[in-house]
């Protein structure tokens, strides 16, 4: 114990000398100091304890991202800019688009549309890679012949570029 009341934390190494001619055996002990040593252990628990709660909440955030994702009544897609793949599609796009989500999930976008409404498109998605954003295109749906509005928002997420793609059921937008 120390004069203020405290402790000391040690480790010991001890060595034993053998008797030789007059002189006694003989052990030698060894003292180190650990206080920095527990203070590094201390500060590593509590940073794998900050990692935790920061892992706890990206989970929170990516859930609650998941649940809006899905429940979204607008048609999002989550499209990987660089290679046009759909990473992800909501139940509204599938609904709108006439086709499971994850069959859409791995195909190139544009998809679904008429050949001329698949060029507008993808001029959208040039622009919205190089500018971060473009106007919103009127496009047509191959099966329903509905007309939709495309717009297009580049997001970027740890090295990757993602699009945000958006499709408005146009009858929806004249009755705002």
């Amino acid at each position: 114990a120390l004069p203020d009341g405290g402790t000391m934390a040690m480790s010991y190494a001890s060595h034993a000398l053998p008797a030789q001619g007059d002189s006694p055996a003989r052990w030698f002990a060894f003292g180190r100091d650990q206080r920095v040593t527990i203070a590094l252990q201390q500060r590593l628990v509590e940073a794998q304890l900050s990692v935790e709660r920061d892992y706890a909440r990206f989970r929170q955030a990516e859930l609650r991202y998941r649940q809006l994702f899905q429940m979204a009544g607008e048609a999002v897609l989550v499209v990987d800019a660089s290679s046009g793949r759909v990473l992800e599609a909501n139940p509204a796009a599938a609904t709108m688009m006439g086709m499971p989500a994850e069959k859409m999930v791995g195909q190139v976008f544009p998809l679904g549309l008429t050949a001329r409404s698949t060029r507008q498109v993808a001029t959208l998605l040039a622009a919205a890679r190089r500018t971060g954003r473009a106007d919103p295109v009127s496009a047509e749906l191959v099966d329903s012949h509905a007309g939709v509005q495309v717009s297009a928002t580049l997001l970027h997420q740890d090295q990757s570029h993602l699009l945000l793609v958006r499709l408005t059921r146009l009858d929806s937008l004249q009755g705002q």
